[in-house]
């Protein structure tokens, strides 16, 4: 699969997936989670949401030594996750 059927998966995703889930769906396209995947994907597939935001989310504890949960991980993207899905769909 190339980055760019990843990204646009990702995309197509995120209004119906919550952050976990979507990340899940990453490391299944690629073949493994990392820190680094998720954050260089998720930057690249929401383009709107700073950099820092996903910064923070790298401390999710399925991908670093970092005390995110994944509920935590969940209830600190979907703001901004909505907000990406709410932007497009206006767009649309």
């Amino acid at each position: 699969m190339t980055d760019d059927e990843i990204l646009t998966a990702l995309r197509a995703k995120r209004a119906q997936l919550t952050a976990v889930e979507l990340a899940e769906l990453l490391g299944t396209l690629t073949g493994g989670l990392t820190q680094r995947k998720l954050v260089m994907y998720f930057q690249r597939a929401f383009l709107d949401i700073p950099l820092r935001v996903f910064l923070e989310a790298a401390r999710w504890g399925r991908v670093s030594d970092g005390e995110l949960t994944d509920e935590e991980l969940n209830e600190y993207l979907r703001p901004w996750l909505k907000k990406t899905a709410e932007a497009e769909q206006k767009a649309g």
